[in-house]
């Protein structure tokens, strides 16, 4: 029987196949849904959660409903609410929007408007950002 032979392993280089997933298409299952007043006092605006995203519409004058902004949440959404602020001087005041995660955090944000409506009729390129409320 010949003598088995070794090999030498060293020089060889391994490269196990490397997987990378990445969603270019959000998506349009709607996780939960609210309505509220988030960008201006006496607004009616809804919020929808896309699971990974935050979404806020409003009704313009021409009753279509028209995308405010739409931002990723780098996180799973699994609720939204609206949270009403007491008013001072019963002045009115905008609500904040309450998020949970699937991690168990909740954050409380508020949407800060960018520009303005022009003839009350809200666009897209208007739009805003939302903020954490500390």
């Amino acid at each position: 029987m010949p003598p088995k032979q070794q090999i030498d392993d060293s020089s060889r280089v391994h490269t196990d196949p490397v997987y990378w997933h990445s969603t270019l298409i959000p998506s349009t299952a709607i996780t939960s849904t609210c309505s509220g007043s988030f960008s201006s006092m006496g607004t009616a605006e809804i919020a929808i959660a896309r699971h990974t995203h935050l979404e806020l519409y409003a009704l313009s004058k021409k009753n279509q409903l028209e995308r405010l902004d739409s931002m990723p949440a780098f996180a799973t959404i699994r609720s939204i609410a609206p949270v009403p602020i007491a008013s001072v001087n019963n002045e009115s005041t905008v609500d904040l929007l309450a998020v949970t995660s699937d991690s168990g955090d909740i954050a409380l944000l508020r949407f800060i408007r960018r520009g303005g409506f022009s003839d009350d009729t809200p666009s897209v390129t208007s739009g805003g950002t939302w903020i954490i409320e500390s």
